[in-house]
């Protein structure tokens, strides 16, 4: 165990609450700021990813009591400068010691494309999915530099119990009750790659292993079984103005007491469509950023309105699609077969 001392304060609160990194270590701090121990990694760490403040709620690692132990643990997926190399999830006790590490990121085939293990850590979060006091950790990679993602939990232990592939970009995933029932589900938003479309997902356990729904076969992991999700929609693609983009994205950006979310879609930064849902995924409300007419404007010297039906446009972008485990439907349900 490689432990630095440097600058350790005999205190009482022996609580981690923050970190810092420097070079490549890895500094537990106190509520009073007091270093309480340092790990050195072999390798140099992509800092910025941990240090900016320009990054809210930065969700590359996670501080919490995972095992009911009233001290908390330290979760963080230690990227090095070279990004593929050294990803491994590593679980810190309160005091320093490595309770637990994971590193199984292995190739893959995609239809008949062996892709390799490339993958970058992007999110951590954490919560109790069983009620057992002992909490679950959920941690998200993205390929590099292609398209899967995988959404891996754990127990509390670091025993890896599922493993969920959607083929595109995940910019954003977060914890939600969404049936009241007082346990957390999992949502996330980003691209579908095989569609092109912005999608949100959400898993429900302890059904959180498979994949996103796909037609085309070269988008599908091998071995991995067809279970796509509790719930999984895919949002209308943007065609009324060109962009540059190869796919829109979706992100989570809002949620409030009463039982609604935002969604931003992105077709490129310029502008975003939003949609507010209920914990239904009905759409209760869409609309659009003042770019959207900007930029319309701007490559064709005309009112958007001019052009096109008010209404038909927000029926068209209104149309949102969900995946009821055999095909695409326009009604609000969730997968029938989530949990086969």
């Amino acid at each position: 165990m490689l432990l630095c001392w440097s600058g350790y304060h005999f205190t009482r609160d022996r609580n981690p609450v923050s970190i810092a990194i420097n070079e490549n270590c890895l500094i537990a701090k106190n509520q009073n700021d007091q270093v309480l121990w340092s790990y050195k990694f072999d390798f140099d760490i992509e800092k910025r990813f941990y240090n900016n403040p320009k990054i809210q709620n930065n969700k590359k690692y996670c501080i919490s009591d995972i095992d009911n132990d009233s001290m908390n643990d330290i979760l963080i997926n230690a990227l090095s400068n070279e990004q593929f190399e050294n990803n491994m999830l590593y679980c810190f006790d309160y005091d320093g010691e490595i309770k637990w590490k994971f590193q199984n990121h292995k190739a893959m085939y995609f239809g008949k494309e062996l892709l390799e293990n490339f993958y970058v850590s992007e999110e951590i979060l954490v919560t109790d999915f069983d009620n057992d006091d002992k909490k679950e950790i959920i941690a998200q990679y993205q390929h590099k530099p292609y398209y899967p993602v995988k959404i891996q939990t754990f127990d509390c232990n670091g025993n890896l119990l599922c493993e969920f592939w959607n083929s595109g970009h995940i910019p954003d995933m977060d914890l939600i009750d969404i049936d009241n029932d007082g346990i957390e589900e999992l949502i996330f938003v980003g691209t579908n790659n095989d569609y092109d479309n912005a999608i949100l997902g959400i898993l429900k356990y302890p059904f959180m292993s498979g994949h996103s729904p796909q037609d085309d076969k070269r988008y599908i992991p091998e071995m991995v079984k067809n279970r796509n999700g509790y719930y999984y929609l895919r949002f209308p693609i943007q065609k009324y103005v060109y962009s540059k983009a190869q796919h829109i994205s979706a992100k989570l950006i809002e949620k409030n007491p009463d039982n609604l979310f935002k969604i931003s879609v992105r077709s490129d930064n310029k502008y975003s469509f939003y949609y507010i849902l209920n914990y239904d995924m009905e759409i209760v409300h869409f609309g659009y950023s003042d770019g959207f007419p900007v930029e319309y404007y701007e490559q064709t010297k005309r009112n958007f309105f001019d052009d096109y039906d008010q209404q038909e446009f927000f029926d068209y972008m209104s149309r949102v699609e969900y995946w009821d485990g055999t095909g695409w439907v326009t009604t609000p349900t969730h997968n029938k077969l989530w949990d086969k």
